[in-house]
Order: structure tokens, then C-alpha cells, then sequence
């Protein structure tokens, strides 16, 4: 993404030249955790951008580049193959991001919501692996990665955010043992759910709260996630809609990171250059952004950072007015 003014193409080169896998991403850990909260961001799908688009979503390329380029948390999205291995896909099925049409057409489901379609949990992990990764275009054979081998990468230099599409308790607790969870978040839906996934393996919990537009109450849902996890509350999923000065506070004061994501109208605003979204929702009170530009708000919030600290300087004004 090309970001406006003199200013902004000075200070990108500056950061360009900074080794992040080298120096941010040792500090992430304590960031996490360091009041006053810094802005962290987020790759959804662990695809962080214009950038690691040539990468597919959920492959181990891209998070790498991710790291490599400060992104504080990679979101994956871990779901069960028919004999019981966590893999990285985030659909249902198959079809979308891989090859299993070619590899596996007899497999398509007959009828039902799924009809032509090849399902995860109908294919081992032996049978996955053959298939190729089919949303990226960097020329390269990317596979469809486990979540072990996810772990492996991501190990004392990034935060997984373990979006769980499906749940074993028991085959994820023997899997996070060998790795630890530092660096782990586990979110789900589902609050009772998820605490069962926390309270067996000790991953910190990523609880949303039910929204105002299904009939929420985002302050409420904070004091239940209170309850229920006590000192391992320590981030919150909310929405831009949900942020009011009351959950802020709340949150400030009982030092509760909030999340939101930009996906969708922020991002696709930012990708016309139009950045009015992402400057909004920078200034809600919340601290930790999800969005499928993630290096390209990286280095937003550095630049807008560094113009915070600047007086009157011509190029500053696309990074920090309304």
C-alpha cells in the first residue's frame, strides 16, 4: 500500500531497514502485558497485507513474513482432520484455498449444505498434505500446514490467536504441552467453551462480548469474563460499535486489553488511500487491531506515532487529523 507525503515515504524507508524479526518481535511478549497498553496489531488469517498476498491465508509463509515485518498476533484457524489433527484451514471445506478438487473429486460431499464440496474432517492428515495451497501466487508449492508446525514457527517470537473452528480439549492440551502457551490466545464464540479450552491447557482466553445489535451488553459480558477468569482476563474481543467511554474505562482500569477488528469497510478505506476509519478507530480506546492489512497498519501506527512527537511537520496531517 502506498502511503501519502514526503514525510511518509521518509519514514517508511527508515523502518523498511529495521531487522523487526531481530528486535520488535523479542519485545511482544512483555508489550502484551506493559500498561499503558501500546497498539498491537493482528494478521487475520495470518495474511498481514497487500504484501502477503502472495502468500495463501493459514500457510507458514505467511506467517513468517508477518513476523518479519512487527505484526504482534497471527490469527489461525485450527480444525480437526478425520483422525483427529489440528490443521490450518478456515473453511468447512477445502475447496476454496486448495487443490482437492484435482487430488480427491470422488470425496465431494453427495447432497446437503456441503454438496460438491470436499470437507476437512472427512480427510486424514496424510491425505491434506497431498493437496496444495491454491490462494497464493508467489509461484511457490505451499501445503496446508498443522497446527504444530504453526507452534513450532511461532515459538518465542509471535502470538498465536487460536481462532478454534473446532474443539478437543484433550488433543490440544497434549499439543501445546511440547511448546508451552506464552505466546497463545484461544478464542471461540462460545464463552463456556472457551473456558473449557483455557482451564485444561492454560491459554489465555480471548472472550467476545455478545454485541448491542443482538441484544449485548458489553459492559455485562466484562464483568462476566471477570468471573469466570479472573487474573487470566486480560483481553477482551469487542466491537467499533461496542466501544463506549464506559468499557474503556472499565477496561483502563482493571488494565483489560480491547480488541476490535478493521476488517472489511476500515481496511478497504485504507486500501483507496482513505484512512479517516483506521485514525478512528485508533482513537476508540481500543489497543489491538485484527485487520487483513496488518504490516500496513504496523507501519500506520508507527508513523502516526512518530507525528504525534513532530510539530508542524507537511505530511504528518494524513496520519493523525480527523
Amino acid at each position: 500500500m502506498k502511503l501519502a507525503g514526503t514525510l511518509a515515504t521518509s519514514l517508511l524507508l527508515a523502518l523498511s531497514s529495521t531487522s523487526f524479526a531481530d528486535n520488535a518481535t523479542k519485545k511482544i511478549l512483555e508489550n502484551f502485558e506493559t500498561y499503558p497498553f501500546s497498539p498491537m496489531t493482528v494478521a487475520h488469517r495470518a495474511q498481514a497485507g497487500v504484501e502477503s498476498r502472495i502468500f495463501p491465508e493459514n500457510s507458514i509463509a505467511a506467517i513468517n513474513l508477518s513476523i518479519n515485518r512487527g505484526v504482534g498476533i497471527i490469527e489461525v484457524d485450527p480444525r480437526l482432520t478425520a483422525d483427529g489433527h489440528y490443521v490450518l484451514v478456515h473453511d468447512e471445506t477445502l475447496d476454496r484455498t486448495t487443490n482437492v478438487q484435482e487430488v480427491f473429486p470422488h470425496l465431494a460431499e453427495k447432497e446437503g449444505k456441503f454438496a460438491g464440496k470436499v470437507l476437512v474432517s472427512k480427510l486424514t492428515l496424510e491425505q491434506i498434505k497431498q493437496l496444495k495451497l491454491t490462494d497464493g501466487f508467489d509461484g511457490q508449492i505451499h501445503r496446508v500446514p498443522t497446527l504444530k508446525e504453526a507452534l513450532e514457527v511461532a515459538k518465542d517470537r509471535v502470538f498465536l490467536d487460536l481462532d478454534l473452528k473446532e474443539i478437543d480439549v484433550e488433543k490440544l492440551s497434549t499439543l501445546v504441552k511440547e511448546f508451552g502457551t506464552d505466546n497463545l490466545l484461544a478464542y471461540n464464540n462460545n464463552a463456556e467453551k472457551l473456558k473449557a479450552v483455557t482451564d485444561k491447557t492454560g491459554i489465555l482466553p480471548l472472550p467476545i462480548n455478545l454485541a448491542i445489535t443482538k441484544g449485548g451488553n458489553p459492559v455485562a459480558d466484562f464483568h462476566k469474563f471477570q468471573q469466570m477468569w479472573g487474573e487470566n482476563f486480560k483481553i477482551m474481543h469487542t466491537f467499533m460499535s461496542d466501544i463506549t467511554p464506559e468499557l474503556v474505562a472499565l477496561a483502563d482500569k482493571h488494565k483489560v486489553r480491547l480488541w476490535i477488528n478493521t476488517l472489511n469497510d476500515a481496511d478497504g478505506a485504507a486500501e483507496r488511500f482513505d484512512y479517516s476509519l483506521w485514525k478512528s478507530y485508533l482513537n476508540s480506546g481500543a489497543n489491538v487491531f485484527q485487520s487483513d492489512l496488518s504490516i500496513e497498519l504496523t507501519r500506520f501506527i508507527d508513523l502516526r506515532n512518530a507525528c504525534l512527537n513532530i510539530k508542524h511537520v507537511k505530511g504528518c496531517e494524513i496520519f493523525i487529523n480527523q
